[in-house]
């Protein structure tokens, strides 16, 4: 449990430092979200905080790869992990340059799904309300997985939107 309190006060710590550093750095190269008729916001808003928040996640997860005993087949999964994740920041850099439109952010949503699959986070198994769990096939347990990726990603991308 310390383990878990460390890596969130780490993260906590960090994003309350990094996240307004990589705003000023969003309004600096002009990555800024101006306010277009229906949205919330009122005043152009640097679309460059999640780099605050990608930065701090790793900075604080990393140190755990030392710290905490892991079993080898633990591995792979973390560097598919990280793989998706480099993913996802890639296509989150290019939207912000670039204002990419709907389908090649799915595109990249899939992919990014697709890597962590490829390295073996998958969806194996399924509550049963009944009891005990469901054991989900590879072949359904791989666009299975792909689809809560980009439920998880577009869940952000949503909430996000509200205030930049």
């Amino acid at each position: 449990m310390e383990i878990l309190t460390f890596v969130f006060l780490t993260a906590l710590g960090l994003s309350l430092v990094l996240v307004p550093l990589a705003g000023r750095a969003g309004r600096r190269l002009g990555l800024v979200d101006r306010p277009r008729p229906g949205e919330v916001q009122r005043k152009p808003t640097p679309r460059t905080g999640g780099y605050g928040l990608f930065a701090a996640f790793w900075l604080a997860v990393l140190p755990t790869l030392f710290l905490v005993p892991r079993f080898p087949d633990e591995y792979p999964r973390l560097a598919g992990f990280a793989a998706g994740s480099l993913v996802v920041l890639a296509l989150a850099v290019l939207d912000d340059r670039y204002r990419l439109g709907p389908f090649p952010q799915l595109a990249g949503q899939i992919l990014a799904g697709l890597t962590a699959a490829a390295f073996g986070i998958l969806i194996e198994n399924v509550a049963n309300p009944a009891g005990g769990l469901i054991p989900v096939p590879v072949w359904l347990g791989v666009p299975l997985t792909v689809f809560w990726v980009v439920v998880l990603i577009n869940t952000v991308n949503l909430t996000d939107t509200m205030d930049g």
